[in-house]
């Protein structure tokens, strides 16, 4: 029988050309070092956006939040004024007097069963 055929070593085949001279190196190297920087760049300016759109989400919740503070004020503003006006002079008199004209008022009733006849 015949022997096979041997065939030729391929070689391996860089798409990328190899650097003859020191100023193809240096512009492979300049190459690299400007896509990588490009690659720094976009990365940088896509951070950037984001923190812009953080930044802006968050002046919207501070906007949100100092307008519901204000709210928040006003019924508490309107509360206080409606309570002021709900006061009686009965409400505004001490404990203590209050206690005074209730042991004051039941003497009075044991004297004066009748409360028509209780002075003014």
């Amino acid at each position: 029988m015949s022997e096979p055929k041997k065939r030729k070593a391929v070689e391996n085949v860089d798409n990328d050309p190899e650097p003859t001279t020191g100023t193809q190196s240096r512009e492979v190297t300049l190459s690299a070092e400007i896509d990588q920087l490009r690659a720094e760049t976009k990365y940088l300016k896509e951070s950037l956006a984001d923190l812009r759109n953080s930044i802006a989400s968050k002046d919207k919740l501070v906007d949100a939040l100092e307008r519901m503070l204000d709210t928040a004020n006003k019924e508490i503003e309107q509360l206080r004024e409606r309570q002021a006006k709900e006061k009686t002079p009965e409400d505004s008199r001490s404990l203590n007097e209050r206690l005074q004209n209730h042991i004051f008022d039941e003497a009075h009733a044991r004297f004066y069963p009748n409360a028509s006849t209780k002075p003014k």
